[in-house]
């Protein structure tokens, strides 16, 4: 049986997600890892962990699906540091939570000292109602890195460029040249002082450094505000200013050509001067006089007169002193004063020349609207009307809303009687069909409604797109009427057909009615099969019509039957028409005739020898005795002789019904109630039984296999009840690997089932139980070989290691040499070594917060006591006076000294321990 690889959502895993919103996300965190105990698992909802967890890696890839908004997306990738193990099932957590339980194709993760270290990137894929709730971020601190991811995104140590030379977009620079251009840049907008300028350094080129004393000093590309008090040589009479360098080219160490340009604060005069390749700067220019009175000037020398003239006129006298207004005077336009378009149905027409002016003006009236022309359009409140040129109201456009089909509506519950408004409506889900009224079939439908004299509803049933109608007249719904088609063709009523019919598939009917013949034909019709009012034709031709007996039945090949041929004549035989030979039966006789019907054939050719069996032959009739319809035979009711064939013989029987008077060989019959030849004692031809020759001569001796019955599983192997053995697959015994061999043996009511694993584990491999009702009601399954004692550690009085045990000291164990064990205890034994056992609290009280197979220190209980001071002894516990001291000056008691010692209470030593005998701790290894 092939393994099915598959993962599914966990009981605890459907609850987190039906519980999450997207305030409270599922935070999909690790993949856990694990190899089955030795077998690949099937996924179950039911479990909270895996079977045998391994390993679990955090996850490196949590997202949306590019191609499904609604799957997510989770991988993880398992370093090469990780491994020694075959995967063989997968756990999705979120959190503590296993949400996902799958079971994987057998993978073996190896480490590196196996020599074949490697990564494996594993990915899970789920379907999900809502990504909304699943978060989408990652603890980066936990995240795994592929060497391709690193190599495409990191840059090595060795690819930094620490120079200027290299020229490569695809390597960074290093912070020492990013240091050297910082301290070699022009800063922009920089302010000077005396000071700030005598202190600060600035690079012109890579190799001179130099100090701002002179305008010529300054390098391309400069933009600084200078003091006046800087004083600085070559500098243009502005006052505090600012300085701009540029160049025409490409900065170089040789300035091909530059210019600065100077403006100064104080008022806001702009000066410039220009220099060519290593030639000195030429004189200031400045732009504008800072000698002149026109920012001063309030009036103008010579008053003037300012004059508009065309088709408006105006003029004014203007000196400067102040704003001036003209008044301008339009000129007379062709057209007359008055009022345009103030008819409803007129609209106002105006010519304007290209100055804006209005020539002419005059009325038009609206035309009337139409299909190809512009214009009113009168409303008409009807919805009888055929004009094309009137507008339709709201008011029909409400009416037109209101009866309109409707959109479509989702019904989740309810009744369908209520449904009786026109529009499409649906449900979408089974569940939400099986708890609505009056549905046609409890499964997920679209339902159309239609209203007329009364209203219609069609039911179409998603799953199968079977299609039902009903109405509703006269007060009442009518019963669901299914429509039939293609893959379901059902007729019903008296519609006739007139001409061909043609049926692609199968044809299901109670009855066929006809007046004449039935014939079934080929499409050319050049074969056919025809069944005849008076008999019946089983052949492919139209010629064969005419061999049917009247009555009888006339078959072109075999005629085979499961209960027999049946005859009320007294007579019957079997005739074959080309020998002329018949088998007859008839009275208290039988036998093989030859053509002439007079003549028995002789026992060597098949016949009887009798002369005793003339007589008329008639009929065949073939059934089963009503007393053992396992029984086949021929006879003729009338006499009640017969011809039996059973499982176990074949025979001539008289009248008897219980074949016990058995015909004599004299009449054709075999003298003996078991249909045995009387003087036979050897087969003509020896047979192989079971590959054994038998020829009749003596007795064989047969051991036949046990007997293969098929396969059975958790739900059938109370049924399996036969001698014989099963091939078992999903089986759950008594925890044993659920695939495996199940033989069964009966003897008269006792049944016994004995369950070979294929797999042996912690459980075992062999189980057995018995049934004596002979009903099946088994009694519980008994495992035989369970290692559970095995595994547990036995105290060993013997210095060497019996063969087959392990001493427990700690070490690491092989999960292929010894898999019961690793499964117990895991990659290491348990160190037993100087150790006492304790019981597992499992949940009494009496030893908290242990987890199984896990170290413990030791501990004592609490040693107390108490002492006082005064005369005399009076200590407790613990504690006891040790002497006397001297009395102090002016002292009325003398101090006594106490000390303490846990021996004087209990037995004392180097560590805490019970009486004890040592002895070795061993283990089967196995």
């Amino acid at each position: 049986m092939a393994t099915v690889y598959k993962g599914i959502l966990t009981n605890n895993g459907k609850a987190l997600i039906a519980n999450a919103t997207v305030n409270n996300k599922v935070n999909y965190s690790h993949i856990a890892l694990g190899d089955g105990n030795g077998s690949v698992p099937t996924p179950s909802e039911t479990r909270p962990a895996l079977i045998n967890e391994k390993a679990r890696i955090a996850l490196n890839v949590v997202e949306i699906s590019s191609s499904n908004a609604n799957q997510i997306v989770c991988e993880a990738i398992i370093p090469s540091n990780v491994g020694g193990f075959y995967i063989r099932e997968l756990g999705l957590y979120a959190g503590t939570t296993m949400v996902v339980n799958s079971n994987y194709p057998p993978t073996y993760k190896p480490l590196a000292d196996e020599g074949g270290a490697r990564e494996i990137n594993i990915k899970l894929i789920i379907n999900v109602q809502n990504a909304e709730v699943i978060a989408l971020y990652l603890d980066d601190s936990l995240i795994y890195a592929t060497r391709e991811w690193v190599n495409t995104n990191y840059i090595r140590r060795n690819e930094i460029v620490d120079n200027l030379i290299i020229n490569a977009s695809n390597k960074p620079l290093s912070a020492n040249q990013g240091k050297v251009l910082n301290e070699k840049k022009v800063d922009i907008g920089k302010s000077f002082s005396d000071s700030f300028a005598k202190d600060v350094d600035y690079y012109q080129d890579e190799q001179t450094e130099q100090y701002f004393k002179s305008f010529d000093d300054f390098p391309l590309g400069s933009r600084v505000l200078i003091a006046k008090n800087l004083n600085l040589v070559n500098a243009p009479n502005l006052g505090d200013l600012y300085i701009y360098v540029e160049t025409k080219t490409t900065y170089t160490k040789i300035n091909p050509g530059r210019v600065q340009i100077a403006h100064g604060y104080a008022n806001g005069s702009i000066a410039v001067r220009s220099a060519s390749t290593n030639a000195p700067y030429g004189e200031w220019k400045y732009i504008a006089n800072t000698t002149s009175n026109v920012a001063s000037a309030t009036k103008l020398q010579t008053a003037r007169n300012i004059t508009i003239a065309g088709d408006a006129n105006g003029t004014t006298y203007f000196d400067g002193t102040s704003n001036v207004t003209i008044n301008m005077i339009l000129a007379n336009a062709n057209t007359s004063a008055g009022t345009y378009g103030a008819n409803s149905l007129q609209i106002p027409v105006f010519t304007v020349d290209n100055k804006g002016r209005i020539t002419s003006a005059g009325n038009r009236i609206l035309p009337s609207a139409s299909t190809t022309v512009q214009g009113a359009v009168q409303l008409n409140n009807t919805l009888t009307s055929t004009s094309i040129t009137e507008a339709l109201t709201a008011a029909q456009g409400k009416a037109l809303q209101d009866g309109k089909l409707s959109k479509t509506t989702q019904i989740t519950s309810g009744d369908l009687n209520n449904y009786n408004e026109p529009g499409l409506y649906w449900c979408s889900t089974d569940a939400q069909a099986q708890t609505i009224l009056n549905v046609a079939t409890p499964y997920a439908f679209s339902l159309f409604v239609e209203k007329h004299a009364g209203t219609k509803q069609t039911f179409t049933e998603y799953n199968t797109n079977r299609t039902f109608i009903r109405r509703f007249y006269n007060g009442l719904w009518t019963s669901w009427k299914e429509l039939a088609f293609t893959n379901n063709q059902t007729f019903t009523g008296s519609n006739k057909f007139t001409g061909d019919v043609q049926v692609e598939g199968q044809i299901y009917a109670q009855k066929f009615r006809g007046e004449n013949d039935f014939w079934f034909t080929s499409n050319d019709e050049s074969t056919a099969k025809r069944l005849l009012s008076g008999g019946l034709l089983v052949s492919d031709g139209y010629s064969d019509a005419n061999k049917i007996p009247n009555l009888g039945i006339y078959s072109k090949g075999l005629i085979q039957t499961a209960t027999g041929f049946s005859s009320s004549s007294t007579e019957v035989n079997i005739f074959h028409t080309i020998s002329k030979r018949y088998l007859y039966l008839h009275g208290e006789a039988w036998g093989c005739y030859s053509p002439q019907g007079i003549v028995p054939l002789l026992i060597e050719n098949g016949g009887t020898g009798s002369t005793s069996l003339a007589g008329a032959k008639t009929n065949l009739q073939i059934n089963r005795l009503a007393q053992d319809p396992s029984v086949t035979s021929m006879y003729a009711p009338t006499t009640d002789s017969r011809i039996v064939i059973t499982d176990n013989g074949w025979g001539v029987w008289s009248v008897n019904p219980n074949f016990n008077a058995a015909l004599s060989t004299a009449h054709g019959g075999t003298g003996n109630t078991q249909g045995i030849a009387p003087s036979a004692n050897k087969l003509q031809n020896a047979r192989n039984i079971n590959n054994v020759l038998f020829d009749g001569t003596g007795d064989i001796n047969i051991s036949a296999p046990m007997l293969f019955l098929g396969n059975v599983n958790s739900s059938s192997i109370n049924n399996a009840i036969s001698d014989g053995f099963y091939l078992a697959a999903d089986v759950n015994i008594s925890g044993l690997y659920t695939y495996g061999i199940l033989e069964v043996r009966v003897a008269g009511n006792t049944i016994h089932q004995t369950y070979y694993s294929h797999n042996d584990s912690l459980n075992g491999s062999v189980a057995v139980r018995q049934s004596w009702g002979g009903n099946g009601a088994f009694t519980p399954w008994r495992v035989l070989d369970s290692h559970v004692a095995e595994v547990s550690p036995i105290p060993f009085a013997g210095d060497a290691i019996p063969t087959g045990y392990i001493a427990m000291m700690g070490q690491a164990i092989s999960q292929s040499s010894y898999p019961i064990l690793y499964s117990v205890y895991g990659a290491n034994l348990l160190d037993m070594r100087g150790e006492f056992i304790r019981g597992y609290d499992a949940g009494r009280g009496v030893d908290l917060w242990r987890g199984l197979r896990t170290w413990q220190g030791d501990a004592i209980r609490n040693i107390t006591g108490k002492f006082s001071g005064g005369l005399g002894d009076r200590s407790e516990g613990a504690f006891f006076q040790n002497g006397g001291g001297n009395r102090q000056s002016g002292d009325t008691a003398q101090q006594s000294v106490f000390s303490f010692d846990a021996s004087r209470v209990v037995p004392t030593a180097s560590e805490n321990r019970p009486r004890n005998v040592a002895l070795n701790y061993i283990v089967r290894a196995i």
